[in-house]
């Protein structure tokens, strides 16, 4: 066990929790912040594995279940952001950009529809028209490709800064 590791991985989960944390605190930008956390399991990825990466996950997601009291931003970020930078890094094994981009999009869309299962069960007054539902679903697809990018870009610049 690689104890630089261990440790890069574990504050990037404690910074993570410190994101969601902010969910509760500046609730316009929630999902911003949902997004932020993710990015701390990305750079936990690139500088230790997939496996360092999972473990911060899996660390950030109990502890935000365990003591944040919004636990919708909690849901959003261990369905949908979080496990994101995981898939996105096993699918650079894929030969083929057009698989990867449709692995990382099916992703994204089975976990969008079942958020949008989840909360209709949970909180029974959502309701709209079919084609708000694709439109909103449209709209997370053209988010996460932009979200894609910015991850991409951002574990470069932290793989050159600080030497990941």
């Amino acid at each position: 066990m690689n104890t630089k590791k261990l440790t890069f991985s574990a504050v990037m989960a404690g910074l993570a929790v410190a994101f969601m944390w902010m969910t509760a605190v500046i609730p316009p930008l929630d999902l911003s912040f949902c997004g932020a956390a993710a990015i701390c399991v990305a750079l936990a990825a690139a500088r230790g594995g997939t496996a360092w990466g999972a473990m911060s996950y899996a660390v950030t997601a109990v502890l935000a279940a365990l003591f944040l009291p919004n636990k919708a931003m909690v849901m959003f970020f261990a369905a949908m952001f979080g496990p994101y930078p995981l898939i996105r890094r096993l699918c650079l094994g894929i030969p083929s950009k057009a698989t990867r981009w449709i692995v990382k999009l099916a992703f994204v869309n089975v976990s969008a529809i079942g958020a949008f299962l989840l909360f209709r069960w949970a909180f029974t007054e959502i309701d709209g028209a079919l084609w708000q539902q694709a439109l909103l679903l449209l709209l997370y697809n053209a988010a996460m490709i932009v979200y894609d990018f910015v991850l991409v870009r951002l574990e470069d610049i932290a793989k050159k800064r600080f030497k990941l």
